[in-house]
């Protein structure tokens, strides 16, 4: 994921919230906060753009959505809250506390978007600021993504996710060792981040470089901005956050 902290948010009426980075260009986070039960109906609200930290509301989004949206946007609670203790922050508070440029969120209710809201600048330097349309680095929120399709994969019989991962590999194989040939690295261990793989995260790449292909990450060769993708700790010892892993899958 990208530099930052995360963004902690409950809610009276739960919401499944995502909340977006821009690209590592500016150094940002990218957290997903996911609140999985659907909270009480009202018309959706269209997506908006901020002119600020705090953005104005439209004058037609009924009064229940925007209290939920204030509720969000100033009622951020950190990991631990102790008794008797209120400390809620809001988002733009956060933002400055941990140098975040932009953010953008997307509400979700029973499949459909209620609203969505950018915060701060997607460009400091040209005085751009963020709105809903602004593309931002997806980062780690796209794991939980990629770990559904592997599974649905092994559900209905087309990925094993016991079997050794280079009987599945056919344009990329990854490299065997010492390590590997004792224990085989597999589609489970990878996805739970126990098979042992090197490159924790990846920075991601500025607007208009060359971008490279799977191969080139995983090999660590040019244009790739890491290191190469390798086993160097026994698969299944511990737990070990693998981004180069993921990739694999």
């Amino acid at each position: 994921m990208g530099t930052g902290a995360h963004l902690y948010c409950e809610l009276s009426a739960a919401e499944a919230m995502t909340l977006k980075s821009p690209s590592n260009s500016l150094c940002a986070l990218c957290v997903a906060v996911f609140l999985l039960t659907s909270c009480a109906g009202g018309p959706p609200v269209q997506p908006g753009s901020a002119e600020s930290g705090a953005p104005e509301v439209r004058p037609a989004v009924p009064a229940a959505a925007a209290q939920r949206i204030e509720a969000i946007e100033r009622g951020l609670l950190p990991p631990v809250v102790v008794e008797g203790e209120a400390p809620n922050w809001s988002i733009d508070e956060r933002m400055r506390e941990h140098r975040v440029p932009a953010l953008s969120i997307a509400v979700f209710d029973n499949y459909e978007l209620q609203w969505a809201k950018a915060y701060g600048m997607a460009e400091a330097e040209t005085d751009s600021r963020a709105t809903a349309e602004t593309l931002f680095l997806a980062g780690s929120i796209s794991k939980s993504v990629n770990a559904l399709g592997v599974m649905r994969a092994a559900a209905d019989g087309t990925l094993a996710l016991d079997q050794p991962v280079n009987e599945l590999l056919h344009s990329w194989k990854l490299p065997e060792n010492a390590l590997t040939r004792a224990t085989p690295v597999t589609l489970r261990k990878l996805l739970s981040h126990t098979a042992g793989t090197s490159v924790h995260g990846f920075p991601g790449y500025v607007e208009g470089a060359a971008l490279p292909t799977v191969q080139q990450i995983l090999d660590g060769e040019a244009p790739a901005n890491t290191a190469a993708v390798r086993v160097d700790l026994a698969p299944g010892a511990r737990f070990r956050y693998s981004g180069g892993g993921t990739t694999i899958t």
